[in-house]
């Protein structure tokens, strides 16, 4: 099963975009060539996966990519903070959240990030979050960290990209 991601990236002609994944079985780093301001990127999955959009920039844009899914980023490059990921449920729930916290200091997005989780906490949408807001932190608080660690734990036990990121990335956060 294929999944594709579309974009449409204003004020840009010619850029190449990363696209990576950690979590899974099989992470995995390609490149998206954008000509013209737009792209198609097909990717085989054999089950849902995390995908973070690394820009020459460095920002990064979370989305969940699912086998046989269409995904469509709508971009500005000069106002990265205002992209729409649409095409699925989970995807515009990202979009939501980074919109709604953008502009925000980190303690307010970590609070927001937590009420998202909970409210989300059987989603690929939730993992994605806990991803970008805790566990690629600078210096996660453990205080913040293992309450939710447990509810996505629960929550999400046979999910191979939340427990690989477990595996990866405990040590580094229980420090």
């Amino acid at each position: 099963h294929t999944m594709i991601l579309e974009g449409t990236i204003k004020n840009v002609k010619q850029v190449d975009l990363y696209v990576y994944a950690e979590g899974g079985t099989n992470p995995y780093i390609d490149t998206i060539r954008v000509r013209g301001g737009e792209f198609t990127y097909e990717r085989r999955l054999s089950g849902p996966e995390v995908l973070t959009l690394l820009f020459p920039n460095f920002y990064e844009i979370p989305l969940i990519a699912k086998p046989g899914e269409e995904v469509r980023l709508i971009a500005d490059a000069s106002n990265l903070s205002a992209t729409v990921v649409k095409g699925t449920k989970e995807n515009e729930l990202l979009t939501e959240f980074r919109h709604a916290t953008n502009g925000k200091g980190d303690s307010e997005k970590r609070l927001a990030a937590q009420q998202f989780i909970y409210d989300n906490v059987t989603t690929l949408a939730a993992v994605a979050i806990f991803r970008e807001q805790f566990v690629k932190a600078e210096s996660p608080l453990y205080s913040e960290v293992q309450p939710l660690l447990d509810t996505l734990s629960v929550a999400q036990p046979h999910n191979e990209n939340f427990r690989s990121m477990l595996v990866r990335f405990t040590p580094q956060l229980l420090c």
